[in-house]
């Protein structure tokens, strides 16, 4: 038997075993009766009968599977039971390494940063700090320590790696598992710093990787003595113990730290150091630990790992003292049958992401080199803001698949292949330097792929029909997303009088305005479209364009006006409309909330405090949006050959990843089905739950 017989024959089993149990030998009977047929044929060649072997068995692994007694069709969890249920916790894990590492840098840096600017205090690494940064900076580390301690016991509780591990090996492996799975999530972030520090000689690339690789290994003996001290009934002598093993063990890792990460830049550090204890000089400065633990990266990496050990420390005992309970019952199909689509809305999605994708392909082929000709002019803001419209040209193109997904298939899936997709090709373009019609050829292409791949596993890869609930928070999610990265766009413009002091009658090359509009127009218009959606009532026409049309009028407007100069000593009044992302996000949620309002008079009252209130509130978004894209922009920029530009900022990845967890909290919160009061006894009446088998309360085109 060849490779491909018995790959094809692989193929066939994994199909078969999809199908009910008194199904599958006919099934598999038959199908094997086809590739004998396909095999045999001599009429065709050796290679034309190997492809045909392949398309056949491979076409019926990937087919849709039959549906099971509760009308759920089987998929790839057939071929590994509860392997998900088994992954999921080291999946969230590894998470927590990157959140944790996301606080830690959010502590060192945004905290001083904030204090320094209200101050006027300029603070030097290499000097002592002044009294209140110092003070200011430790308690915000104590205080997001305790945050991700909570978040492990909560964790813990709910996701132990293992559930009943049986014998000492799995006790060991759930133990020990934690902190190679947090480790792994810091090496992630830390990878990316790496590429970004390595050449730079500033200070030591190596020590974010050697950092979260020994803490690892030291960690794990802390957890296993804390985890047997608590499995024995003694969880306060665990915790007391585990924390004071933490506290040495951070002490112990400063040191090798330090001399691995001179000796990788040659620095060179006294034989007997100066300070006795590196690790607390490591979180708040000094000046004369600054010196020894400033240029080998030491200070940079300490924070994040002791964040990283309160966290596991706690998950480990708390997952430890979890007791196996049943397993939960097999899911059943609840509502109608039939998918709940808007033909009109998929149409507008499905339009909204192909413009996108132009715009993104326009912005990659043409925004790139233009930027780059504006930075040989001596500004390379132009730079900045070319990378930034490339990453939200692709936020645009992600809302509106999944958009076009809600109610069809699996919006998650779509959004994640969709980004991953077009995240990569951008890189690999920009990295090859793809540009005028070459490059946008190459990017619509690229892109054309990942679209087709994403929206055919989003529609393969659904379980079961969605339910209403499940629609609405699609669509808040969505509204929420797209609402709050639209206007964040608007802090990358800039005018002919920056554009260089060498030439200052060199105009703003109008791809970026253009390009700008487009994106601003396209993600108000799928916010709003998202929102008058998740509504629990429709509203009339009028009423829709209205909500959905103002914003986009707006936004539309100060798009075309970014590049262009604006107030004096102001800087350009089009950045101002940055400080809209808040309030039109709180427009959105009024919009989805309305449905349910008794006194509209103190409900207008009420959101128009709420729009207020949050335009300071901008204002700190975009301060957490600079501190986290530092760890995505500058590694993805290296990776695409051109390195952080010397002047802008970048402010986006971070935004997205706020409006990210934004959104997702809200369609959580606002997603909810009504309760069956008074007032909305005409909502709750409109559920599936409360309406005839097979009856769709959504019409296909609505």
């Amino acid at each position: 038997m060849t490779v491909i017989d018995s790959f094809t024959e692989r193929c066939l089993k994994v199909a078969a075993r999809r199908w009910p149990a008194d199904m599958r030998d006919e099934r598999y009977r038959e199908w094997t009766a086809e590739m004998h047929e396909i095999r045999s044929d001599a009429s065709t060649s050796g290679g034309r009968r190997a492809w045909e072997q392949l398309r056949y068995a491979f076409s019926l692994a990937a087919s849709p599977p039959a549906p099971d007694e509760n009308r759920v069709p089987r998929g790839w969890r057939e071929m590994a039971p509860q392997l998900g249920q088994r992954l999921r916790p080291w999946a969230v894990l590894f998470g927590m390494g990157v959140v944790c590492s996301l606080l830690a840098g959010t502590a060192r840096g945004m905290v001083p940063g904030v204090l320094g600017a209200v101050t006027g205090t300029h603070t030097d690494p290499s000097g002592e700090r002044p009294a209140i940064i110092t003070v200011a900076s430790a308690l915000a580390l104590l205080g997001i320590i305790v945050l991700t301690a909570w978040l492990g016991v909560v964790i813990g509780r709910r996701m132990p790696l293992l559930p009943d591990p049986r014998g000492r090996a799995a006790r060991v492996v759930s133990v020990v598992g934690a902190p190679v799975a947090v480790g792994l999530g810091l090496i992630v972030i830390d990878a990316g710093q790496m590429l970004e520090l390595t050449g730079s000689g500033a200070i030591s690339a190596q020590t974010w990787l050697y950092g979260p690789l020994l803490w690892m290994a030291m960690f794990a003996v802390v957890a296993l003595v804390a985890v047997a001290l608590a499995r024995s009934g003694r969880s306060g002598v665990g915790r007391a113990l585990g924390i004071a093993m933490s506290l040495f063990a951070l002490e112990v890792l400063a040191v090798p730290l330090a001399y691995l990460g001179a000796a990788s830049i040659g620095f060179r550090l006294p034989a007997s150091p100066a300070v006795a204890l590196w690790f607390p000089m490591s979180l708040v400065g000094g000046p004369l630990a600054d010196e020894h633990l400033t240029h080998t990266g030491v200070s940079q990496v300490m924070p994040m790992l002791v964040v990283a050990s309160g966290f596991t420390l706690w998950y480990a005992i708390a997952a430890s003292r979890v007791r196996v309970t049943a397993p939960r019952p097999a899911p059943k199909f609840a509502g109608s049958a039939s998918l709940i689509v808007s033909r009109p809305r998929t149409g507008f999605a499905l339009a909204t992401a192909a413009i996108g994708l132009a715009v993104w392909a326009a912005g990659l082929a043409y925004a790139t080199p233009a930027g780059i000709a504006m930075a040989d002019l001596g500004d390379s803001q132009f730079m900045m803001w070319a990378s930034e419209l490339r990453i939200t040209s692709i936020v645009l193109i992600c809302v509106a698949m999944g958009l076009a997904m809600v109610g069809r298939g699996r919006p998650i899936l779509t959004l994640f292949v969709t980004a991953s997709g077009l995240l990569v090709s951008d890189t690999v373009l920009d990295a090859f330097d793809r540009t005028g019609i070459t490059g946008l050829a190459g990017a619509v292409g690229f892109g054309v792929v990942v679209l087709v791949a994403a929206w055919w596993l989003g529609r393969t890869m659904l379980l079961a029909p969605p339910s209403a609930a499940m629609v609405r928070r699609g669509h808040i999610g969505i509204a929420v997303t797209a609402a709050m990265c639209a206007p964040f766009i608007l802090t990358q413009s800039t005018w002919p009088e920056t554009a260089s002091e060498g030439a200052p009658e060199v105009p703003t090359p109008v791809v970026f305005p253009a390009v700008a509009t487009v994106v601003l127009v396209l993600l108000t218009a799928v916010a709003g479209v998202s929102a008058v959606a998740a509504r629990q009532r429709p509203v009339s026409t009028p009423v829709s364009v209205a909500l959905i049309g103002l914003p986009v009028l707006v936004f539309g407007g100060l798009g075309v006006a970014s590049g262009q100069a604006g107030l004096p000593g102001f800087g350009s009044i089009v950045m101002l409309g940055a400080l809209l992302g808040l309030p039109y996000t709180v427009w959105v949620l009024a919009t989805i909330w309305w449905d349910r309002v008794r006194n509209p008079g103190r409900a207008g009252m009420a959101w128009t405090g709420i729009a207020v209130a949050a335009v300071p509130g901008t204002v700190v978004v975009i301060v957490v949006g600079v501190m986290g894209s530092t760890m995505v922009t500058g590694p993805l920029m290296t990776l695409q050959g051109a390195g952080y530009p010397a002047d802008g900022v970048s402010v986006m990845p971070g935004v997205i990843l706020a409006a990210i967890g934004l959104g997702t909290l809200t369609s959580r919160i606002m997603g909810r089905d009504p309760r069956p009061d008074s007032d909305s006894r005409a909502a709750t009446a409109n559920t599936p739950q409360d309406l005839p088998h097979g009856h769709n309360p959504y019409p296909v085109a609505s």
